[in-house]
């Protein structure tokens, strides 16, 4: 049978926030033994809700939808282009817009202390663990706004997805202004040396003015 509104909502609370919390205690908030096992928790609440949850509560059946349409090609070719501007920006900002040592922090606390784990679990997160989470959103959590908002599901799936990458990306995203404005007088001022990026771009025009106004 369809799923109902009530059942839908339901699913929808229980999977939607379980990868982002996994993500932020593994990551941020508690790095290490704790954080792993929320981790592993959460995983297996977007892993296998989507599967029980469609057989035992909405009985619907089993069934198997192969990509006949393609999608790898261009799959492949957006990761290599994001890589790529992945690396430039590394190469060009490097550790002046990246806080190396939280990222350090994290990967010691979880155990990614050499090359061959640390390529290990992001081969996991980019290949295994990325292809799973689509069959989650693509799958479960899409039919299930169906059910709520009906053709706008498309939209409000790309949404959720969105805001959890941004809830995990966005701690680190903070820019060391007085390392970046080497060139003012006056160090840029706001939230300490440390602030969040979203005031970065304003932070910079200050900078920016201000060294256009200095004398030479």
């Amino acid at each position: 049978m369809p799923p109902t509104r009530r059942s839908a909502a339901i699913a929808l609370a229980l999977v939607i926030p379980a990868p982002s919390i996994g993500a932020l205690v593994s990551f941020w908030i508690a790095p290490g033994p704790i954080g792993l096992y929320v981790y592993g928790i959460c995983k297996a609440v977007l892993y296998l809700t989507p599967v029980f949850w469609s057989r035992l509560v909405d009985r619907e059946p089993l069934s198997l939808s192969p990509a006949r349409r393609g999608g790898f090609g261009i799959g492949i070719a957006s990761g290599l282009v994001i890589s790529a501007l992945i690396w430039c920006t590394w190469w060009v900002l490097g550790d002046r817009a990246i806080d190396i040592g939280a990222f350090k922090s994290v990967l010691e606390q979880n155990g990614l202390t050499t090359p061959a784990k640390y390529l290990f679990a992001a081969a996991w997160l980019t290949i295994v663990n990325a292809m799973l989470e689509e069959y989650a959103f693509r799958w479960f959590i899409t039919t299930r706004l169906e059910v709520l908002v009906q053709r706008q599901a498309v939209w409000w799936a790309g949404a959720v997805f969105a805001a959890h990458l941004l809830v995990v990306a966005l701690p680190p995203l903070r820019v060391d202004l007085a390392r970046i404005c080497q060139p003012c007088d006056h160090r840029c001022s706001g939230h300490g040396n440390w602030v969040d990026f979203p005031l970065l771009s304003r932070q910079n025009a200050m900078c920016a003015s201000r060294s256009r106004g200095r004398p030479q």
